[in-house]
């Protein structure tokens, strides 16, 4: 797991927060994942906190179990921006988009935006374009999103909903999802847990 970053949540250019899903279920899935926090790092802002990867059951065309995970990072490009650099993150990963829910090297998906208000105190915020919603409408179906969502991210609003992602965990019936901590676990201990909806 990567450090939070050390830096000044309120330096002025840092002024959104994003948390951000991440999957993979091909390759050597864990090191597509460290790979997928070192870009966003670079590329979108500081990490502040990276979830435990959790092991989940492929759905839909998948046929290879998942390791999911989530960020929150400090930006300052708005989520248009953000979306793009997801998406350029995925390329350089070696993504190809060739089946919906099918198998893939590397997911990213922006889940909830964070702005400064007037008063300099962090909210929570939506997002309506023709190629990006958020919150992203399908979040609160899935375990894995919710649960590594949660594991860092506990008090953050869900716009819509009014409430924290913790009472949001509370108030669904999700699969419990058991986390690994290392490639040697990941090769001789993988737990395949069912979940209710599609990656």
């Amino acid at each position: 797991m990567l450090r939070p970053a050390m830096l000044n949540l309120r330096h002025p250019n840092l002024n959104h927060r994003y948390l951000i899903a991440l999957g993979s279920n091909l390759g050597d899935r864990s090191a597509q994942l460290r790979a997928a926090v070192t870009a966003v790092n670079s590329s979108i802002g500081p990490v502040l906190a990276t979830a435990p990867f959790y092991v989940t059951e492929p759905i839909g065309a998948a046929d290879q179990t998942f390791l999911n995970s989530a960020v929150t990072v400090a930006s300052s490009l708005d989520p248009e921006a953000v979306l793009s650099e997801l998406l350029n993150i995925e390329t350089k990963l070696g993504r190809i988009r060739a089946e919906r829910w099918g198998n893939r090297l590397i997911d990213l998906d922006v889940l909830l935006w964070q702005r400064l208000d007037t008063e300099g105190r962090w909210e929570s915020a939506s997002w309506a374009s023709p190629t990006l919603s958020v919150p992203h409408p399908e979040m609160l179906k899935r375990a894995f999103v919710m649960i590594p969502a949660a594991a860092i991210a506990s008090d953050w609003i869900h716009p819509l909903s009014g409430r924290s992602l913790q009472e949001e965990v509370g108030n669904h019936n999700y699969s419990q999802l058991h986390s690994v901590s290392s490639t040697e676990q990941l090769l001789t201990s993988e737990v395949s847990i069912v979940t209710t909806a599609a990656h």
